[in-house]
């Protein structure tokens, strides 16, 4: 999780121009008991290249798969994007 938290952040400082970055950390509204939810939101200029296509946001999509977590990217030009990782840790059922 640490990983695609850095990425994303890395990606939104050197990629976006994203003047504001909001992480957020916590129970899963849709299963709150066994899931958390992680996302990543900023302002910038949105993903210019289909998601995938760079080497950042393979990685992340790999090390998402890697932990079981599931990886949404939602982005639109010139309004921002968001990266939300949903993961249900093990021995949680």
């Amino acid at each position: 999780m640490l990983r695609i938290l850095q990425e994303a952040c890395s990606n939104a400082i050197q990629h976006a121009d994203a003047k504001t970055l909001t992480i957020d950390l916590r129970p899963d509204p849709l299963i709150p008991d066994k899931a958390i939810l992680l996302s990543v939101t900023d302002d910038g200029d949105g993903i210019r290249d289909e998601f995938g296509q760079r080497k950042g946001s393979r990685t992340m999509a790999m090390r998402a798969r890697e932990i079981g977590a599931d990886l949404k990217v939602e982005s639109e030009a010139g309004k921002g994007t968001r990266v939300e990782l949903r993961l249900q840790p093990e021995g949680v059922v």
